[in-house]
């Protein structure tokens, strides 16, 4: 795994604070884990740097979620299971993600 940082941090905080302030988390309250923001930000930069199938990228984001976490300012948890990544995403409003990162 590369150590260098293929990302420009100020950059992805500008996208985190976006993230934060217009995309509302329309998901239950209840037995919610995951920040839908660090989980969006960790899919958006695996996808930037060339990962493809889902596993690829729960790995990417399972390897820097330390990182990830304190890109995003969230608690340090265990990272999304590769079960629950293909539910989450499919329960994203994507026209607002995209509203988002075409900002």
């Amino acid at each position: 795994m590369e150590n260098k940082n293929p990302f420009n941090d100020k950059e992805i905080a500008s996208f985190v604070d976006m993230l934060n302030t217009e995309l509302p988390d329309i998901r239950d309250n209840r037995g919610k884990r995951h920040s839908l923001t660090s989980v969006i930000v960790g899919v958006v930069l695996a996808t930037l740097v060339g990962r493809q199938k889902l596993s690829e990228i729960h790995r990417f984001i399972s390897n820097r979620i330390v990182w990830l976490s304190e890109l995003t300012k969230t608690k340090l948890i265990k990272p999304i299971s590769r079960a629950h990544l293909p539910r989450l995403l499919d329960g994203l409003n994507w026209t607002s993600v995209n509203e988002v990162l075409s900002q």
